[in-house]
């Protein structure tokens, strides 16, 4: 099992350390609405001390990821957490077929697949 333990603490940000933040991996934000991405973004940073990266499609979060491993040590792991849209407006890419590619990719991440147009086919999968 992997080890994202930090998901189901409860944080309280300011009596962390420097130390215990720098060891938080990112959450890598993917979210086309760009209000509600910088929201999230900024809700995460100010009140959990996140280190966020958005994204405002998928194509763009691959790239990222894809020339951040390239710099990454021989064997480096950098896990992270992906918060993504299921839904892109000028997009071929889903959020739900961005978590099958970079599980495909060999990422360590968790996910959170998100959207405001609920069904119930797509909140049990």
């Amino acid at each position: 099992m992997k080890d994202f333990d930090f998901l189901h603490t409860s944080f309280d940000t300011d009596s962390r350390d420097k130390r215990s933040i720098e060891t938080l991996p990112k959450v890598i934000l993917v979210e086309d609405d760009q209000v509600l991405g910088r929201t999230i973004q900024k809700y995460l940073l100010k009140s959990l001390g996140f280190e966020v990266v958005y994204f405002d499609n998928p194509t763009s979060c691959i790239d990222y990821l894809d020339n951040l491993r390239s710099k990454e040590e021989e064997g480096a792991k950098n896990p992270f957490c992906l918060v993504s849209d299921i839904s892109f407006e000028d997009s071929t890419v889903d959020g739900l077929l961005l978590v099958d590619l970079l599980t495909e990719k060999n990422y360590e991440f968790v996910s959170i697949v998100m959207t405001g147009f609920a069904s119930i086919e797509n909140a049990i999968m």
